[in-house]
């Protein structure tokens, strides 16, 4: 309306103008405010102060249940991310002032932590949709070229006797190895015979000295331990033997509700570009294993229920991915210890 009304009054003066004697000088004066015209409009109403007030007011509790970080992650992520090239300060002149590196990455953070629409995360932090949407995407990248490496790492064997005997407390709360871009429809032993893990489980695992624990749709390898298939005849010591695997597996399946209880926007991904999706899959595994190494800690955001408590809802269909013989004579072994 504002553009409509400026370019009436230019069109007004133009009429004035043609009837007076100081033409020259009077086109320039309409050629100002026709330029004006151009540039005139109506911004959008958004909050104000959010950042800069209220977040600051906020006590450590209220911080925490609306980020799912405490200030310390946060300071830990402005102190390395702030090197990165795209998130670095620029010395600009003139325009708007750029949007401070804290602010971004709580941004981010809030639309990791929540299933608020871009359009009310931005009107709360007091950004264009635009910015805020570029904003994202600069601190995702970033946080995977800064803490990928660092953080998604195989553990040194050095520290495995450890991770076995604190199973329970740490064992699997982090995520060492990940594979993210399947759909959640495909077969879990495709997904596994696709990752890098396939090829270098052997390895990985001392050559089989230890192993990690898979649910029946995984075959059995020497480091790839799986239950037995209840086929109604299994005896106790095969029974035992799949009811603590099955209390293993469940520490596995609490670190995957911690991810998504801490990171609520994993439990709906309502975004297009495929790669936009797993770039944001990544770096909630990053930001969860920082938090992890953080002891920054969610207490009492999930439960896990498990219907297939044995592992046997999913079976391994693929002949191609056959249990081996060493797989078998150690879960055998092991079977015959209990």
């Amino acid at each position: 309306m504002a553009a409509i009304v400026v370019g009436a009054i230019g069109l007004h003066i133009i009429n004035d103008v043609l009837e007076s004697d100081e033409e020259d000088d009077d086109l320039e004066d309409i050629f100002a405010i026709s330029g004006a015209s151009l540039i005139v409009r109506d911004d959008r109403i958004k909050s104000q102060r959010y950042y800069e007030t209220t977040i600051r007011n906020y006590l450590p509790d209220s911080f925490k249940r609306f980020f799912k970080v405490n200030r310390e992650t946060l300071e830990l992520l402005c102190e390395n991310l702030a090197l990165h090239p795209t998130l670095s300060t620029r010395i600009v002149s003139g325009g708007r002032p750029q949007i401070l590196l804290e602010k971004k990455i709580l941004m981010t953070l809030r639309y990791l932590a929540s299933q608020e629409t871009i359009c009310k995360l931005s009107d709360r932090f007091g950004v264009s949709e635009h910015c805020f949407l570029k904003s994202k995407k600069q601190v995702i990248m970033a946080v995977i070229d800064t803490f990928f490496n660092k953080c998604i790492k195989w553990p040194d064997v050095a520290d495995f006797p450890n991770i076995a005997k604190e199973f329970d407390e740490m064992g699997a709360y982090n995520f060492p190895d990940i594979n993210v871009g399947w759909p959640g429809r495909v077969h879990d032993a495709k997904v596994l015979r696709n990752s890098n893990l396939w090829e270098a489980g052997f390895e990985k695992c001392a050559h089989g000295r230890y192993h990690i624990l898979g649910d029946a749709a995984y075959p059995l390898k020497q480091w790839l331990l799986t239950p037995y298939r209840d086929n109604g005849h299994l005896n106790q010591q095969q029974r035992r033997y799949n009811l603590q695997l099955s209390s293993k597996r469940q520490v596995i399946e609490r670190a995957f509700a911690l991810l998504k209880g801490r990171f609520r926007r994993l439990k709906y991904l309502n975004i297009k570009k495929e790669m936009d999706m797993c770039q944001t899959v990544v770096c909630t595994c990053i930001l969860h294993n920082i938090c992890i190494l953080q002891n920054d800690r969610l207490d009492n955001i999930f439960n896990v229920d498990s219907d297939d408590e044995d592992g046997q809802g999913h079976v391994n269909v693929y002949p191609w991915l056959q249990n081996d013989a060493q797989g078998t004579l150690k879960r055998i072994q092991i079977t015959n210890r209990m």
